[in-house]
């Protein structure tokens, strides 16, 4: 069986993920020469280094703060989510942004361990901030972090200002700079626009089978957790909460830049797959995983076939 395969994490398994993804990324661009002309091949090389990165951060996080067992479910389904939909790593802005997304998430998911509280919310707010210049939409991750304050009960008003004093520190240091140098930062814009669902009509079907299975396994498999981790006493309640709100945050941000739809499923691949991995490992259920994974991957197959 597929998920069988990952129940125990190989050195190996890496090696074919980071494999998967450079031909996913090089057939992306391969069928899309029109790309390399308008985005040059410096911006490409920077965007591919940037999801290796981003990939080495999803392994980091995961592993440094025990959100899985010993196995290789969770950077296995970021790695195949990326595969299902390649559209998602087309944008330089989004592809960059979600790295920095991943830092910020790293140092909430380290707040499970009580220690550096005001620090890591200091990083925190730096890496979002960071984000949120290349990608404006990315602000919205600011709940989860704001969030973690009151889940963790802890002294809201020192932590609130350890958020915000890395960015107003870095808004401050990129004046003086423009004073001294005659260099600004990326204005921010945020366009918030009404979802108009005729956009629907013209994603293909292939993008909407996908997209539909693949909300269904990340329903599925949240609600067998949250019955597991969130309902009955569990250590990890606190992190899974988190988690859960970063999915949610992440699907928002999904749908609120209609233009960005595709690109945007990237915010949410790090939680969704953390969630399904969690649900993966009872072995009792691999069955109902590779089910999913099956029907996506034949869906996918399906349509690559039929459009050679």
């Amino acid at each position: 069986m597929i998920t069988s395969f990952f129940k125990v994490s190989k050195p190996y398994h890496y090696v074919l993920f980071l494999l998967g993804l450079t031909v996913v990324f090089l057939h992306q661009f391969y069928h899309q020469t029109y790309l390399i002309k308008a985005v040059g091949f410096f911006e490409i090389i920077i965007k591919f280094l940037s999801l290796l990165v981003s990939v080495f951060f999803v392994v980091f996080t995961i592993t440094k703060n025990n959100l899985t067992q010993n196995n290789s479910f969770a950077a296995f389904y970021f790695c195949l989510f990326i595969f299902l939909f390649p559209q998602a790593i087309t944008k330089a802005e989004v592809v960059i942004s979600n790295m920095f997304i991943l830092l910020s998430y790293r140092r909430i998911l380290s707040l499970g361990r009580r220690t550096n509280f005001k620090k890591k919310y200091f990083d925190a707010g730096i890496w979002l901030f960071i984000a949120t210049l290349f990608y404006p939409m990315t602000a919205f991750f600011i709940i989860p972090i704001l969030s973690s304050i009151i889940i963790w009960e802890m002294d809201a008003f020192k932590h609130l200002v350890a958020i915000f004093l890395g960015p107003f520190m870095l808004i401050c240091i990129s004046k003086l700079i423009y004073i001294i140098f005659n260099i600004s930062i990326p204005e921010i814009n945020f366009e918030f626009k009404m979802i108009d669902y005729e956009f629907l009509h013209s994603i293909e079907l292939e993008f909407k089978t996908i997209s539909i299975i693949f909300f269904s396994f990340i329903l599925f498999s949240s609600l067998m957790i949250f019955k597991k981790v969130i309902l009955k006493s569990s250590q990890k309640k606190s992190l899974f909460i988190i988690l859960f709100l970063m999915c949610l945050t992440s699907f928002a941000v999904i749908f609120m830049s209609v233009n960005y739809a595709p690109s945007n499923f990237l915010f949410s691949f790090f939680p969704a797959a953390i969630v399904v991995a969690n649900f993966t490992q009872n072995r009792k259920l691999y069955w109902i995983s590779d089910i999913f994974i099956l029907v996506m991957l034949v869906v996918y197959s399906t349509s690559f076939i039929i459009n050679l």
